[in-house]
């Protein structure tokens, strides 16, 4: 129904509370008491003639707002459509960053899993830089692009594997490389 949830929840924020679903039979003989006597006349007319199939569930609900609307008071004062509206785009605002935040929790949960995944990969891939490199050579010997983006792949593994043992060294090799072609 394209209802904007945020207006809907500034505007119940002031709102009295569901009034109960049944009265008591002490809280029923108050509210007929309380009928002129010509009411009373008009509603057993209407209740013995049969016509209306709703009287009785009309008269509940009735009796029930009745008892309870003086009971009720509102959380508090009458407000005007523009202090809902600007109320509504607050909740809206703390909604958003909230959202915002649960996202931004989500993305550094997941960058966290990532890195996490990257670095048991890595440690994988320690002890076997020779063989490693052999494979790196063997991809750029076959001279096909897709086989050179493995080989790039392959030499950031071997890079960022180096930088995690603290062996930047070793990486030198990748000189071999340039001076090979």
């Amino acid at each position: 129904m394209r209802i904007d949830h945020d207006l809907v929840a500034a505007a119940a924020e002031c709102s009295p509370g569901e009034p109960p679903a049944s009265l008591s039979g002490r809280e029923i003989e108050a509210w007929i008491s309380n009928l002129s006597s010509q009411e009373k006349d008009a509603l057993l007319q209407r209740l013995i003639s049969g016509d209306d199939p709703h009287l009785l569930a009309e008269l509940r609900q009735r009796t029930i707002l009745e008892m309870h609307s003086k009971e009720m008071p509102t959380k508090g004062p009458r407000r005007t459509a523009g202090e809902i509206i600007s109320r509504a785009e607050t909740l809206a605002n703390a909604r958003k960053k909230k959202e915002a935040e649960q996202r931004a929790r989500e993305r550094a949960r997941r960058q966290r899993e990532q890195a996490e995944r990257r670095k048991q990969y890595l440690e994988s891939l320690a002890g076997k830089e020779s063989h490693l490199w052999a494979k790196i050579d063997k991809l750029i010997a076959t001279r096909q692009p897709k086989q050179y983006d493995e080989a790039v792949s392959l030499l950031r593994d071997l890079l960022d594997l180096s930088d995690m043992q603290n062996t930047s060294s070793d990486f030198s090799r990748t000189e071999r490389l340039r001076t090979s072609w």
